[in-house]
């Protein structure tokens, strides 16, 4: 088998991460601090074009994450993967709720999840799966005729994340007045919760939304950032793959909306280096590529991981513009994953398919979630999430002209 371009990241025992964080925490802690008048001097002589207070926290932020993941240890468990977390019950906008949903039949398992014997030794589990709904809605009735949803997959480099523990469903909700579903799918934390596991563990929650609450896909918009935003390309591949396999049960999603999406699981190109003192993401080869594709060593290039990687000939993108789908992609120029984000367009609009694209000038990964997460942390921040609502509103008014 051939190696993996990185060391693999490492699931520590509870006893050992807990002492590790009791010696390590507070020297972290001081190159924070030490961290803000060397960066204030970096931004007096590069004098960036952006504000000096966000200089200094997206530093102090990048420092803290190389700082903790220099042990390449993967985060640990979510204790309450399955619950609706105290913070979202109190944000009063919408309406949550949970279920345990089955996992995906075997038959639906295609070979592009069993390349390799650790692949096929992942399991499919059932999987907890939230809504959000508009205030005073009914969370799990069954879809109108013609109802849209929005389907998301939460980020977090396929360590980290819950679909409500921060305000990005609410406000999505809020604004669009859609329901939105939502599998808290398994990070990758060990052989057993590796890729494929995160997209099994997706497939499960879209099989409830389509078979259980009668969304015709069509009326699907797939939403996601960062690590999300690679799962519903990946989402969007494997229904197309069922569909070329005759299996036509799911058909195709309306429209596909991927925020800063990761798209190279190579990790090798220019910006990844380039804007690294610009943006604030911990370096992705140190353990969320190892953590994500511990099964995937000669697979790294396959279009289904990574989907700018596609060759030309791949036609996947060319059906999902015959079939009518919506595609919006965004990137900041200041991230690590921008050049991600510009060779998929690329690849995508050398299959024909037609692309809403909107870069962000100065914008640092994911920096819309800032106007939810942190508003007012720095002048601007989040800035570019009006316009992506903006984007949103406009594919949802193209797919209700159909």
């Amino acid at each position: 088998m051939v190696s993996l371009p990185w060391a693999s990241a490492r699931e520590p025992p509870g006893l050992i991460r807990r002492l590790v964080q009791l010696v390590t925490l507070p020297p972290i802690l001081l190159g924070v601090l030490i961290s803000f008048p060397v960066n204030a001097v970096d931004y007096l002589f590069h004098r960036p074009p952006y504000a000096f207070k966000r200089h200094i926290i997206l530093g102090a932020l990048r420092f803290f994450q190389n700082a903790s993941s220099a042990l390449r240890f993967v985060m640990p468990y979510d204790g309450e993967a399955d619950v609706i977390p105290k913070a979202a019950a109190k944000r009063n906008k919408t309406e949550y709720g949970v279920r345990q949903v089955p996992p995906i039949p075997d038959e639906l398992r295609l070979p592009s999840t069993r390349l390799t014997p650790g692949m096929e030794a992942v399991k499919t589990e059932q999987v907890p799966l939230f809504v959000v709904a508009p205030k005073d809605t009914e969370s799990w009735k069954q879809a109108a005729p013609g109802e849209m949803c929005l389907f998301y997959v939460v980020g977090g480099g396929y360590q980290v994340g819950h679909p409500l523990r921060f305000p990005l469903t609410t406000e999505y909700v809020a604004h669009t007045g859609l329901r939105l579903f939502s599998p808290n799918y398994r990070k990758c934390l060990d052989d057993a919760s590796g890729f494929p596991a995160p997209l099994l563990d997706m497939l499960a929650g879209l099989q409830y939304v389509i078979d259980e609450l009668g969304f015709e896909p069509k009326n699907i918009i797939l939403v996601g950032e960062s690590a999300g935003a690679h799962g519903v390309l990946m989402l969007a591949r494997y229904m197309d793959d069922l569909i070329q396999m005759g299996l036509t049960r799911w058909g195709l999603p309306g429209a596909v909306f991927a925020s800063a999406p990761w798209t190279n699981m190579l990790c090798n190109f220019d910006t990844i280096d380039s804007n690294y003192s610009k943006d604030w993401l911990a370096p992705i080869r140190r353990v969320i590529a190892p953590a994500f594709n511990r099964h995937c060593a000669g697979h790294l290039t396959h279009p289904l991981i990574s989907p700018a990687l596609a060759p030309a000939d791949d036609k996947h993108f060319t059906r999902l513009q015959d079939a009518g789908v919506r595609m919006h992609i965004d990137c900041g120029t200041d991230e690590v994953l921008y050049d991600d984000g510009v060779r998929l367009v690329k690849t995508m609009r050398a299959q024909g398919l037609e692309v809403q694209f909107r870069i962000v000038p100065h914008g640092v990964h994911c920096e819309f979630a800032f106007a939810t997460l942190m508003p007012g942390v720095y002048k601007g921040a989040g800035f570019s999430w009006p316009l992506l609502l903006g984007d949103l509103d406009e594919m949802i008014t193209q797919l209700r002209a159909r």
